[in-house]
Formats: C-alpha cells, structure tokens, sequence
C-alpha cells in the first residue's frame, strides 16, 4: 500500500511534506521559478502551475485547481464554490475576476477573488454593468463598462490596486479582452460602421491590428512578447491567427471553413477551436506552424479555452444534439484528454 503524503501550503510560498512522520520545510525557489521549490538540500518539488477553468450549473462559478502532488498517475482536483457568478480570468496568484448580479438586479458587476474571499467591486465608469477579461500576475484587470443591456457602446477599463482607468482616450469605445505582465492590453474597437477591429495597447499607443481579408477581427489575448491572437474575418469565415511584429498571420483551420484562437502561452503555444473536412468542430493546438486536433470524448463541438505554461490546457465538450446544461469540463494533460468530472472526488454532487 502506498504511503500517504501530506502537504500543507502557507501563504501561498511556504510548503511542507510529512511523509511517515518526518516532516520537510520547503521555501521558493530564489531564482524565482514559480513552478518548483527548493529544501535546505537542494532537493526540488516540482509543482504544477495553477490550472484554472470556469464551470457553468444554475449560475454558480466552479473552478478546479491541481493539488500538489510528487508523481500523480493522473492529475487530481477539488471543487471550490465561488458562489453565484461568472469567472472571467484568473492568474498564478489564484486571484479571479468575474461578474455576478445581485437579487433583483439584471446587470452584471465586478468582483475579485483572492485568499478565499469574494470582494463585490460593482460597475466601473459611472456605468450600470460591466464584463471582465484577463487578469495578469499583478493583479491588474481588463474588462468594458457599459450602460446596461447587450448592445454598444463599451468602455474599456483597466483596473490596478483599486484604481480604475479607462482606456483607448475619451473618442474611442471597445472591449478590452487581454492583458499581458507588461500591461498591454488587446481587444476590439470600432473602426467604421458594422466593423470592428483588432487593437493592442501599449506604451499609451493603440495600434490596430487590421485583419486577414477584409470586415473586422478581435483580439482575445497577448502573451508576455507581445504576441496577439484572436480571430479576423477571411472572406464569409473567421479564421485564427497570431499577430507578431507588425503582421497577422492566419493559423490556419483543421481544414474546414472557420477558426477562433482562444489563448496563447510564452511558450507561442495557441489554442481554439475549429472546423474539420468533414465539417465537426474541435479543440486545436498550434505550435511551430501546426495546427493539431486535441480530439473529442464523442460527436459535437469540442472546443480549447485556455493553456498555461506547462502546456495544460482546459476546455469544454458539448454533445451533439444537447445544449449548455449538458456540456462537460475537459482537461488535456501530456497529449491525453480527460472528463474533468472523472478528476474530481467521487459523489461530491457536482456536474463540471
């Protein structure tokens, strides 16, 4: 029988290991690796990266986070209950950004998560609702203010230490999806009627992005070189692409008609979702000018949300013929795909 391993964090920096009575203190790594930590002997724990997903049952926000373990066969998860909400984004501090509505109120506000508490933040900009995108390592948020209901104008905001500042100057309107450690900030804004276009924000300058073939593009997320996905029209479709340097490039489909990137690692990493010959749609990885088919538990739109810099990735299967009540989690690890549902504890009443 296996012996059983306790690890115990403090803090968020402080972790120990109890193994058949002895105990070991472990303290970060000092050349900053946020991935492993270090004895007094040198020994190192590797420890994977936070991994965070957002689950959707009767509008209460879920969110799955690895346990640390020294060699787990199969990643494990736990559950934790954010209560009635929408999480938009997390970072490797554990911090989330979401929205929620409160009784008897249909707008969407802001709040932030962080050591196991909810702070409500409310709407920003003199706005009655606001959205929320990323969030990266400091903190920092990105999201649109917006007078309420669904159609325009948006204000994209930026949010630091409690500090709101709205973005892209007093003439221009959008939505601010991403934001990067730097605080370059991508996202979408109006360029001309019935068209928008991709932006990145950087230095206090906006450069817009253009598109592939015409009509309008969004971009969803930068990384820490400023490389940009998203999706841009091509022709009567929306194909991925990554934007580097001055140039859009389209990624490409699975070959089929259409194409949205999702997300983007430092490792250049890309993940989305798109369209096969045969016309199904499905999670995708680029990488080094390849698109891959991440696979499917079964027939219906199978689609990549997010990656880290492990190259874990999260995202959602929807069978066919089923609606959103009936989707399921998914998490790939190591080029194997799993129903987040068989990674949690058994019985422990939720539906992922």
């Amino acid at each position: 029988m296996p012996r059983k391993v306790r690890y115990t964090v403090m803090n968020g920096q402080v972790v120990s290991e109890r193994r058949g009575g002895v105990k070991r203190d472990y303290r970060a790594d000092p050349l900053g690796n946020t991935t492993a930590l270090v004895d007094n002997t040198g020994s190192v724990l590797v420890l994977s990266r936070i991994l965070c997903f957002v689950f959707s049952l009767s509008c209460t926000t879920l969110i799955a986070v690895a346990q640390i373990r020294k060699e787990p066969p199969i990643l494990k998860y736990r559950v934790t209950n954010l209560g009635p909400s929408y999480a938009g984004g997390t970072n490797n501090r554990g911090q989330i950004v979401g929205t929620f509505s409160k009784s008897g109120v249909a707008e969407s506000l802001i709040f932030l998560w962080e050591k196991g508490k909810r702070r409500e933040l409310g709407s920003f900009l003199g706005k009655r609702a606001s959205s929320v995108g990323g969030i990266n390592n400091q903190g920092h948020f990105v999201g649109s203010a917006f007078i309420g209901g669904t159609e325009p104008p948006r204000y994209p905001f930026i949010w630091r230490n409690g500090s709101v500042e709205r973005l892209l100057g007093s003439n221009h309107t959008g939505h601010a999806l991403g934001i990067n450690d730097r605080d370059e900030v991508v996202g979408t804004m109006p360029v001309r009627e019935s068209h928008e276009h991709a932006f990145l924000l950087r230095h206090g300058e906006i450069v817009d992005l253009g598109t592939l073939k015409g009509g309008s593009s969004v971009a969803v997320a930068i990384n820490s070189q400023g490389r940009v996905v998203g999706y841009s029209d091509f022709g009567n479709s929306p194909h991925a692409f990554l934007w580097w340097q001055g140039v859009m490039l389209d990624i490409g489909t699975l070959g089929g008609e259409e194409a949205e990137a999702s997300d983007i690692n430092d490792k250049g990493q890309i993940v989305g979702r798109a369209d096969t010959v045969q016309g199904k749609r499905r999670a995708f990885m680029w990488q080094k000018g390849k698109m891959l088919d991440l696979g499917s538990p079964g027939e219906g739109v199978c689609s990549a949300g997010a990656i880290n810099n492990n190259g874990q990735i999260v995202g959602y299967w929807e069978p066919e013929g089923k609606d959103d009540e009936e989707s399921r989690a998914l998490v790939w690890e190591k080029g194997k795909l799993y129903d987040l549902n068989d990674l949690i504890p058994k019985g422990s009443g939720w539906i992922l």
